[in-house]
């Protein structure tokens, strides 16, 4: 079973602490856990996204990621020789 991977697992234990963060963060958003998702007219199209954000009449999937860090490393060691560009420029980068 994926639950038993140990990143796998740390996510799913820290998608309801995201979801609640989010929502503290964005009053306006009424954040709910959700299951399969169909789409309205193309039925045979759907998802199994981690929430549901309702923002006025306005509705979005949330799909949620936690990054799984047993060592404790740093952003910046994470990502020390990876081939993708990284902008670091925003305030609100580590």
């Amino acid at each position: 079973m994926l639950a038993n991977i140990p990143a796998v697992r740390y996510g799913l234990e820290n998608e309801d602490y995201v979801r609640h963060t989010v929502q503290q963060r964005n009053p306006h958003y009424v954040v709910r856990k959700t299951g399969l998702v169909v789409h309205p007219i193309e039925q045979y199209i759907a998802a199994s996204p981690d929430g549901l954000i309702k923002s006025g009449e306005d509705y979005m999937i949330m799909e949620i990621k936690c990054l799984y860090n047993p060592e404790g490393h740093s952003l910046q060691e994470l990502t020390k020789g990876m081939t993708f560009v990284l902008r670091t420029t925003m305030a609100s980068f580590p």
